[in-house]
């Protein structure tokens, strides 16, 4: 064998040596895309609070509504607690399902997966990746736990954790059910006639919605409109009551502030699933027709304020995954 015959079959070796781990790494960056794929189709993204397996429950359904969707369901009313399962044939990694019944009425629904015994590693990842996108990304000191919670305050607790051998997701039924929302899919113009319409003309203080009100409204005068509210008391100093908005491709919730019995401000609770920056922009230049114009310095602020003395203040401002606006009624 000559000399030369040996180099090139030295290079080809040494090609051989460095190509693998790079075809070994993409087989294995396409095996994690799969797993995530077939785990979008049970979880879905984030334009819903809850797990598309679990899309059609709702808080506070006693377990013959909820047997409706999974038919070999088992509960005991009588129970204080009960957390009875049913197997998880609807979806291949999936064991069984287990609710959470509270004196009779749902309070959580949890996915237990299947053991995973060769690509368990591949599969919590894939698992954490998708529940980061449809949930939020968790801060570093957060994933370093064994137990990962999402907590948002408009919806309620996610929990991913595993026991013995099997990975589990508790998802609590969201106190408001807003159902589907769009909103992540808005193109800028969109959002930006959506929210013009929201809050409507610069010739006046208060918004379409909040025209109906007046300072100093009480909390029942605010009920003959909005019959669902929750929350105000008259014999507090300061009490909130608040609304889901059904189906509004930008708000989730109205909240209403009362000082002692009467009617304050109004704050629009947006969708969680708009995005940040988009919102930000666009929110800026309708946020300024409608009440004023922002100081230079101050434009690139998460909370803008402006404060008219027959008037009030008028605020935007972001609350941990979420936009919020807010004006005070004239005085």
């Amino acid at each position: 064998m000559n000399k030369k015959y040996l180099q090139i079959l030295a290079v080809l070796v040494l090609v051989l040596m460095l190509s693998t781990p790079l075809i070994s790494q993409d087989k294995a960056d396409a095996k994690l895309a799969k797993m995530e794929t077939e785990l979008v189709k049970l979880l879905g993204t984030d334009t819903n609070w809850k797990a598309d397996v679990f899309k059609d429950l709702k808080k506070g359904m006693p377990c013959s509504e909820v047997r409706k969707y999974f038919k070999a369901l088992k509960c005991n009313p009588a129970k204080n607690y009960d957390f009875p399962k049913v197997s998880g044939k609807l979806f291949g990694k999936v064991k069984e399902y287990q609710f959470t019944f509270k004196s009779g009425k749902l309070e959580s629904a949890t996915i237990i997966f299947g053991a995973r015994a060769f690509d368990e590693k591949r599969f919590a990842t894939a698992l954490l990746n998708v529940a980061q996108r449809k949930w939020g990304a968790l801060p570093p000191e957060k994933l370093q736990k064994d137990v990962k919670t999402w907590i948002n305050g408009d919806y309620d607790t996610v929990v991913m954790s595993k026991f013995r051998t099997n990975w589990q997701l508790k998802i609590a039924m969201p106190k408001r059910d807003t159902g589907d929302v769009t909103a992540s899919a808005m193109s800028t113009e969109e959002l930006q006639k959506n929210l013009i319409k929201l809050l409507g003309s610069n010739k006046t203080w208060t918004t379409p919605s909040s025209g109906k009100f007046k300072r100093g409204d009480s909390c029942d005068a605010v009920k003959q409109v909005y019959s669902a509210m929750v929350g105000c008391d008259p014999a507090k100093s300061w009490s909130f009551g608040s609304v889901t908005i059904k189906n509004h491709p930008l708000v989730h919730t109205l909240k209403f502030s009362f000082k002692q019995g009467g009617l304050y401000s109004i704050t629009y609770v947006f969708h969680r699933q708009l995005p940040r920056e988009e919102f930000k922009k666009v929110s800026l230049a309708v946020f300024e027709y409608k009440w004023g114009k922002i100081k230079p310095e101050k434009r690139d602020n998460d909370i803008l304020t402006v404060y008219q003395s027959n008037f009030g203040t008028a605020q935007r401002s972001f609350h941990t995954d979420h936009w919020e606006i807010k004006h005070d009624f004239p005085k």
